[in-house]
């Protein structure tokens, strides 16, 4: 058995997934699908089914895209605020920052966003208790993160 979408290898917002499998084990799991949500929108199908022949170059760009972004956000993170810590990512779009003490990660999204900066603290998601922000990597700006998060 299979799974896929288009989520990553498309847009965040098209919420369009698959299963592949032996008719046996997917049929009961489509009926359940249809009983929790009444279907997918009519317009998510019909993007997703122009979309799915040339998803296999599709997906290239986008993890291409993902990894120059990656790259650059990494290598501001390095030059402009040395003292925050991170991995890269082992899969998804979403760089988590260790903050550095005594930084609440939720006080610090809102005055982040006050500056330009979207983050989400960490432990909205993250039940350890870490202080950490994600911040997904964006298109490349101007302004570096000093400019966007330092002054939050």
């Amino acid at each position: 058995m299979t799974l896929g979408s288009l989520t990553k290898a498309v847009w965040g917002g098209l919420r369009i997934g698959w299963i592949r499998g032996p008719r046996e084990a997917v049929e009961p799991l489509a009926r359940l699908k249809a009983l929790e949500d009444l279907g997918s929108p009519l317009l998510d199908q019909a993007l997703a089914a122009r979309l799915l022949p040339g998803l296999p170059a599709l997906a290239a760009d986008r993890e291409r895209l993902r990894r120059e972004r990656l790259a650059t956000m990494t290598r501001l993170l390095g030059e402009h605020l040395p003292d925050w810590r991170w991995q890269p990512p082992q899969g998804g779009s979403a760089l988590w920052i260790r903050l550095p003490a005594g930084i609440d990660a939720h006080g610090y999204a809102q005055l982040a966003l006050r500056h330009g900066a979207e983050v989400m603290p960490g432990n909205t998601m993250d039940t350890t208790g870490r202080t950490t922000t994600s911040s997904a990597c964006p298109t490349p700006s101007p302004r570096t993160p000093r400019e966007n998060w330092s002054p939050a």
